[in-house]
């Protein structure tokens, strides 16, 4: 359930300036199959004898940003990424219900975004970044891998990652007593934009 939580970060994309974009999907498998994509992984344990990989899309996310070369460099600044709380899918109603109103108080929190102000130069190479996520009102700074290369003129390939603690995040747990989840909430996301 944490699980669902909230990854969705899937930080962003765009072309030279500033460019905003929205991804939406029809219904979890779309989302997961798709080339652009925020995905959100946790981990469960059943009865403390075996654990299974919990993975949920967001269906639904806006990103903006502003990307521009330096010589061989591209430089990014300004990285947005929103996304109602209402689109986290896990392909699992009782569990998204439960992520949705439980862990992330969509009523008083309805949406979940995270902010990437500072500028970063990419040579082709994984960054580490950090960014301000907005997440059940509250404000945590927290890490990225992030990488973005150019396809070709005005087109790029953003992708990373980040692995995150519920706990860290002010998460509550919503395990049960058959079902334990872990702690660690990991998110991976890629776009062409």
């Amino acid at each position: 359930m944490k699980n669902i939580i909230f990854l969705s970060f899937g930080i962003v994309l765009l072309c030279l300036g500033t460019s905003a974009k929205e991804y939406e999907f029809k219904d979890f498998e779309k989302a997961k199959e798709s080339s652009n994509f925020l995905e959100f992984q946790v981990v469960s344990t059943k009865i403390g004898l075996w654990s299974d990989k919990v993975i949920g899309h967001v269906k639904k996310f806006n990103t903006e940003a502003v990307i521009s070369k330096r010589g061989d460099l591209i430089s990014s600044k300004n990285m947005k990424v929103e996304f109602p709380v209402e689109m986290m899918d896990t392909n699992s109603e009782s569990r998204d219900e439960k992520l949705h109103n439980f862990c992330l108080a969509k009523k008083d929190h309805p949406t979940i975004s995270l902010v990437i102000t500072d500028e970063v130069l990419f040579n082709g190479k994984e960054h580490i970044v950090e960014g301000t996520l907005n997440i059940r009102g509250e404000s945590k700074r927290v890490k990225l891998t992030l990488k973005i290369n150019e396809l070709e003129k005005g087109r790029y390939e953003i992708s990373g990652s980040g692995l995150f603690s519920l706990k860290e995040l002010s998460i509550p747990d919503p395990s049960i007593a058959v079902a334990k989840l872990s702690d660690e909430i990991t998110i991976r996301f890629h776009f062409q934009h």
